[in-house]
């Protein structure tokens, strides 16, 4: 294998080592997750006491 091909293969395994640390990394949360959500009909008004799951 040739200089060229090779310095091109291991940068290709260099960015694919970035790639996978950085989105392994990114999700890990160390507090509670908040969020505001509003649930409103077909016709724009508000619905109280409405059940939501997030995932």
């Amino acid at each position: 294998m040739n200089s060229e091909k090779r310095r091109v293969l291991n940068a290709g395994w260099i960015i694919v080592a970035a790639i996978f640390a950085t989105s392994f990394f990114a999700c890990k949360k160390t507090g509670p997750t908040i969020a505001v959500i509003s649930v409103i009909d077909s016709t724009g008004r508000a619905i109280s006491g409405a059940s939501v799951t997030l995932w």
